[in-house]
């Protein structure tokens, strides 16, 4: 169940899996973690789907790992850190599993790994009258994945926090992409 509900990118599909799950025992506490993670991760929507959360904060982390090394740039950038840390649970090992938290990053991973895959403008030339080959699509989202990593973890004391992410980045990434 665990390995077919983090394989399946559409969060309706995913909320069934996660209801129709009968865990053993000592499943019941995973199971629990991963209802908590789910609720916190998608919100109901006005069409009535789900909007990501933690895909919003990979979108804030990516805009802080992109942002000038300013003073007042670092500051703002910092506490747009922290918050998508703390949106995505990754200050609250103590509440969840480390196993969770890991596949729920290496699945957010999947997930921007095919959005941009899937993106006519992100995989266009010339303002979308070309497409560039697979793999310089390929090369273009490892780059996209490596400026990630690395522009977040110029932030002070972010790296204990980010360190589940980043290695589910580099291990969905090797998965995915080589």
């Amino acid at each position: 169940m665990f390995e077919e509900y983090y394989r399946e990118p559409d969060p309706v599909k995913r909320k069934e899996l996660l209801d129709g799950y009968c865990p053993d025992e000592g499943d019941r506490v995973l199971q629990e973690q991963m209802r908590i993670l789910f609720d916190l991760r998608y919100k109901h929507n006005r069409n009535g789907g789900y909007d990501d959360c933690f895909l919003r904060s990979w979108l804030d982390l990516k805009l802080a790992a992109g942002a000038p090394g300013g003073m007042m740039s670092k500051k703002r950038g910092t506490k747009q850190v922290r918050a998508a840390v703390h949106q995505l649970c990754l200050d609250r090992r103590d509440e969840f599993s480390g196993e969770i938290l890991y596949e729920e990053m290496c699945h957010l991973t999947t997930v921007y790994i095919f959005s941009c895959l899937q993106d006519s403008k992100y995989t266009g030339v010339f303002w979308g009258l070309g497409k560039i080959s697979d793999e310089r699509q390929r090369s273009r989202v490892t780059a996209d994945l490596e400026e990630l990593v690395q522009g977040i973890s110029r932030y002070p004391d972010v790296e204990k926090d980010i360190r589940i992410l980043k290695r589910a980045i580099e291990d969905t990434e090797n998965m995915l992409l080589k």
